[in-house]
């Protein structure tokens, strides 16, 4: 049997004509509704840009909770990233200086995207609901799943307790960076330039005599002295370092290495 909803009835998110339908759901979109509820959906005579517009932003400020933790999460893969350097003096750094290449500005970009169009959104609902037009819908807690925040937030945060960012991304590149330190420590010399080596950019290889064993700095910033430390001995440790496993360290200021 058939909605019993007026025969101009279409969906408040594609417009698509509701009309004849046995479910409230919509076949182009899969939008719900409720025919008891005239605010879930509108009239095909409202084309207004208000009605199209006037959506609680949900999935738009959803969007950009996502893109925006994920940015958060690429930087703290980084130890050269001012993501852990928040608490010391910038020392007249540009703010954006640890964005070195599009990659990391393309989530942060489309975050910035997806706020904007729900504020565009929320802008239009307010304005419909204040016209108290049936255009535009009421919130639906189901729909907002604002649960979203509370779990973006938290793994945002759960890096400045433990650096699990740059553990899990240093795992998959571990190889190819401990050949590269090995390689140094056989010549007896670092080099400086750019290099590329397991996802990462690196400014030098530095070598650097340690009691029987020299060490191995991979330098991912030059201005803060930030990178990976390679150790042929297995029990060298540092407490201004931070372990990674095995041979491994990572620092995020070379400076505090207390030789």
């Amino acid at each position: 049997m058939a909605l019993d909803i007026p025969d101009t009835s279409v969906c408040l998110n594609c417009r698509y004509l509701l009309r004849g339908l046995d479910i409230p759901v919509c076949p182009e979109c899969g939008r719900q509704f409720d025919p008891e509820v005239p605010a879930t959906y509108t009239d095909q005579n409202h084309r207004g840009i208000l009605y199209r517009w006037s959506h609680p932003p949900r999935n738009w400020l959803r969007y950009m909770l996502i893109f925006w933790a994920v940015t958060s999460l690429m930087l703290a893969s980084d130890p050269g990233s001012s993501f852990y350097d928040f608490s010391e003096s910038l020392g007249g750094r540009r703010f954006f200086w640890f964005l070195p290449t599009t990659i990391w500005l393309m989530p942060l970009a489309i975050g910035a995207i997806c706020l904007a169009i729900g504020l565009q959104h929320l802008a239009s609902w307010t304005f419909a609901r204040r016209l108290h037009k049936k255009g535009a819908p009421q919130f639906n807690s189901q729909l907002m799943k604002w649960w979203w925040a509370p779990l973006c937030v938290g793994l945002v945060l759960s890096t400045l307790l433990y650096s699990w960012p740059i553990w899990i991304r240093f795992q998959f590149c571990r190889s190819s960076l401990e050949s590269m330190a090995k390689n140094q420590l056989a010549i007896g010399k670092g080099v400086v330039g750019d290099q590329s080596c397991g996802g990462y950019q690196f400014d030098a290889v530095l070598i650097y005599p340690l009691q029987e064993n020299d060490v191995a700095f991979l330098t991912v910033s030059k201005e803060i002295g930030a990178g990976f430390i390679y150790s042929p001995d297995p029990d060298l440790d540092r407490d201004f370092a931070h372990r990674l496993g095995k041979h491994w360290f990572y620092t995020t200021n070379w400076g505090n290495w207390p030789w």
